[in-house]
């Protein structure tokens, strides 16, 4: 079969294991956006980590009085996926670290973030190099924003980043 090609970089557009995470807390439009890139670019199986927080890194964040309990947050990406792309094989699983399934998962190909998870997207291939996995490719999205937004007014670039 064809493999789509990015020219600049000869890499498939496509993979069949791709991998994303975050808190998907109150989902917006900017989580949204990184879900549906993601699952844009997963052809068979996209794996999604949401944050589980202990209560000590919870009070640290601001929020934490109002964050959705962990079962609401993994619920509304499932949702959100399935509405958008049914026919893909979803993992939505709570994570309670930075690395979650890409710690050990050997299929996964590729990973999509924001400029913000840029770092951990890259510790991640750290920790998969350790352990004598593959590196995963590196997508970010540059515009997330949890402000009044629409998408429409967001400037919109998926670069892909070989870090190796």
């Amino acid at each position: 079969s064809m493999e789509a090609l990015d020219s600049s970089t000869s890499k498939p557009l496509v993979y069949d294991h791709v991998a994303l995470g975050g808190t998907f807390d109150h989902l917006h439009a900017g989580h949204k956006i990184l879900l549906t890139a993601a699952a844009w670019l997963a052809r068979t199986r996209l794996v999604c980590g949401v944050v589980d927080f202990d209560q000590e890194s919870l009070k640290r964040k601001k929020e934490y009085n109002y964050m959705q309990p962990i079962d609401d947050r993994v619920a509304g990406v499932k949702a959100f996926l399935t509405m958008i792309c049914g026919s893909l094989q979803y993992e939505v699983v709570p994570i309670t670290d930075a690395y979650g399934p890409t710690r050990y998962d050997d299929l996964l190909q590729a990973i999509v973030g924001s400029q913000e998870t840029l770092g951990g997207c890259t510790a991640v291939n750290k920790l998969r190099e350790e352990n004598g996995l593959n590196p995963l490719d590196i997508f970010t999205i540059d515009v997330i924003s949890s402000g009044g937004t629409t998408v429409s007014d967001m400037s919109l670039k998926i670069s892909s980043t070989a870090i190796r």
